[in-house]
């Protein structure tokens, strides 16, 4: 008698099946949709970089390692953080730099006098 009743009363608990297949195309939608944007930032950002090409010609800048080479003249040089000299050879010989200097530009301590 009481399977009975369970029979013709059905199941109670509501199905969670409907809502899933209701809300299951969205989630894929949602998905794919980011999965594009993704795919489309990425594109964006490499023509971007293909765009700009080769960077123009640079200066050299200078600094304290390749200051000797484009001031023959000077024997000592510094920014104020490393000092360097020319060796007997003629390279240049520099200090370390300190653990919190700042450098600034570089300037000629000595010259070399001309005869």
């Amino acid at each position: 008698m009481i399977l009975q009743m369970v029979t013709k009363m059905g199941n109670l608990m509501p199905s969670t099946e409907p809502k899933l297949r209701f809300f299951r195309p969205d989630i894929d939608q949602l998905l794919a949709t980011g999965l594009t944007a993704v795919a489309l930032f990425i594109a964006v950002t490499a023509s971007a970089e293909e765009a700009t090409g080769p960077p123009a010609t640079k200066q050299v800048e200078t600094h304290v390692h390749n200051y000797g080479d484009r001031n023959s003249a000077c024997l000592r040089w510094s920014d104020q953080c490393r000092t360097c000299s020319r060796s007997s050879g003629g390279d240049p010989v520099c200090s370390n730099i300190g653990i919190a200097c700042q450098p600034v530009a570089v300037q000629c301590l000595e010259r070399r006098q001309e005869q």
